[in-house]
């Protein structure tokens, strides 16, 4: 069950981009909303790295800050009158953004983030910016994210959710996704599964009987697999549409979602490098990119893996 939404917002275009998607899903689900805003202290507001307890703060800072959370607060509150449905609060703190965001989040079980990314650089990368990409790297929380984008058609994120495709792989570890989704949705939504199959890399010496063989057998395999979940979301009432396609992942899912109708994409992330560095995955790092639709991103937990 959704509880509560928590939007960053920096007084951004970009940052409200996420406001639409919020308000949609605080209204679908009851959720109250949570706007926060955090100020980046002055640089010698700690004494030392290691000793954030204690400050030293000139009596011009003290005043920049009084000044900057009273704007803040006019500025929170304004944003707030938006939602005319909702329950809204507005929280205010000091610190490094991205800490403070999840720490905001985290605090309230049945919480989620919803953020917007930047869209597409010129080359066509998807920026997602340094506190957006901590807070996807860490959230213990499921994190909303959608494109701020200035086209016009793209209505995404302002609806009502009806459909939410769930990317799955066939390990418990994507399943998480399907397991957040249905606890948020519940029987309110149509789940379309996509599970797909990779196909044989070019340039690999096997005949065309093994490899038409070996996708066959994946392919059954797969459709096997999604009947099973599908199954299962069935006997609780779900309605439930599933796809298996051989092709490349991210841009499968994308498809998929597309020709189904999906308003949301939901998937996990997944592990740590050895340099202890969170990786989105390429699959999930290329669905953010590639699609105009909101993607609802859940970090997986591994029962045997590190923190």
């Amino acid at each position: 069950m959704l509880k509560r939404i928590v939007v960053p917002l920096d007084g951004s275009q970009i940052s409200h981009a996420a406001l639409p998607l919020a308000r949609s899903l605080a209204e679908q689900t009851g959720a109250g909303v949570t706007l926060v805003s955090v100020i980046d202290p002055p640089r010698d507001f700690y004494i030392s790295p290691q000793d954030s307890s204690s400050t030293r703060l000139r009596p011009k800072d003290i005043d920049h800050l009084a000044k900057e959370e009273q704007r803040l607060d006019y500025y929170l509150k304004n944003v707030a009158t938006s939602f005319e449905r909702t329950r809204v609060s507005t929280d205010i703190r000091l610190g490094q953004a991205a800490t403070e965001i999840l720490e905001a989040a985290e605090a309230v079980e049945g919480s989620a983030i919803v953020m917007a990314s930047h869209g597409r650089s010129g080359l066509g990368r998807m920026l997602m910016g340094s506190v957006a990409e901590r807070i996807v790297q860490s959230s213990q929380v499921p994190v909303f994210v959608t494109r701020a984008s200035t086209d016009t058609r793209a209505e995404f994120g302002k609806q009502k959710i009806t459909n939410v495709a769930v990317a799955l792989d066939g390990s418990d570890l994507a399943e998480q996704a399907l397991d957040r989704a249905y606890d948020i949705f519940r029987n309110n939504v149509r789940y379309t599964l996509v599970r797909i199959v990779e196909p044989v890399a070019p340039g690999q010496s096997y005949s065309s009987e093994i490899i038409a063989n070996y996708e066959r057998e994946a392919r059954e395999s797969a459709e096997d697999y999604v009947r099973d979940a599908a199954d299962t979301l069935t006997t609780h009432g779900a309605t439930v549409s599933a796809d298996v396609r051989i092709t490349e992942p991210a841009s499968g899912i994308t498809r998929v979602a597309s020709e189904f109708g999906a308003d949301l994409i939901a998937m996990t992330t997944h592990g740590r490098s050895g340099m202890g560095r969170f990786l989105l995955g390429s699959v999930a790092e290329r669905v953010l990119h590639d699609t105009d639709r909101p993607v609802m991103i859940v970090r997986a937990k591994e029962s045997n893996s590190e923190s």
